[in-house]
């Protein structure tokens, strides 16, 4: 990973954080992304290869700021492109707030959309006219769930954002596959984290939860999951990945 140049959004806290962590860790230069002002601070690792934007990725001016950034930090496009930022919603169809529903879609799904796409562009023009970078390993990992395929009667709002990604994702793969970028979607189960706090999910639910099918998975886990996929040979492509505590049924 010493060559590797990554791009993690949402990376303040939870999954993203892991990930940009162990990228840091196996000596990846790292660009991480957040709502917060500052950034976040990772032990033992080379200062000198985070770098931190504060943005709001649901403004599309962000996201076209947030790639310049990363052309005058890396001189061009990662070669690590991982999409993370997201939030949840608690309720059914019928309980959950519709007044959120607007703020759930245009992040997880309209902001996420365009990352991929304007990412990918520049990605592939780059391939296109760099020899360099052209021989370089390339990927684009989405964070998705497994709610994104496998229908919940208890989360559906939340789940119809990651079934768009999902199906997204597959189309990326395939318009773009010709030039070896690999995109693959990462499909947790049950994860202990602070994302069901901040989406109001009730918390004593879910360690009724963790009781019955736990103990769940850490952000950690999902990071070294990540990191195995995007050290494949240049030839394999994990498209999906699914990766649940080992009792969870659904």
């Amino acid at each position: 990973m010493n060559n590797r140049k990554a791009l993690v959004t949402g990376s303040t806290s939870g999954i993203g954080y892991a990930i940009a962590g162990k990228f840091l860790e196996e000596g990846a230069q790292v660009i991480t992304t957040g709502r917060s002002a500052k950034g976040p601070v990772f032990d033992q690792v080379d200062p000198n290869k985070s770098h931190y934007l504060s943005a709001d990725l649901k403004d599309f001016s962000n996201i076209d700021n947030l790639l310049k950034f990363t052309f005058n930090k890396f001189s061009g496009p990662p070669d690590i492109a991982v999409i993370n930022a997201g939030i949840g919603l608690a309720g059914t169809l019928l309980t959950s707030d519709w007044t959120k529903w607007n703020e759930l879609f245009d992040l997880n799904c309209k902001s996420t959309f365009y990352q991929l796409k304007i990412i990918a562009a520049a990605m592939l023009k780059c391939h296109d006219t760099d020899e360099a970078y052209k021989k370089k390993q390339k990927d684009i990992v989405i964070l998705s769930s497994i709610v994104g395929r496998n229908i919940s009667e208890a989360n559906p709002v939340y789940g119809a954002t990651k079934f768009a990604l999902t199906s997204a994702a597959e189309s990326l793969r395939k318009e773009i596959c010709h030039t070896s970028i690999r995109v693959t979607v990462i499909e947790p189960g049950f994860v202990r984290s602070n994302f069901q706090e901040r989406a109001g999910y009730d918390l004593a639910a879910f360690q009724d939860l963790e009781e019955k099918f736990g103990p769940f998975l850490t952000p950690e886990d999902i990071a070294s999951q990540v990191l195995f996929v995007v050290q494949q040979p240049k030839h394999i492509n994990i498209s999906n990945l699914i990766i649940r505590p080992s009792r969870q049924k659904p």
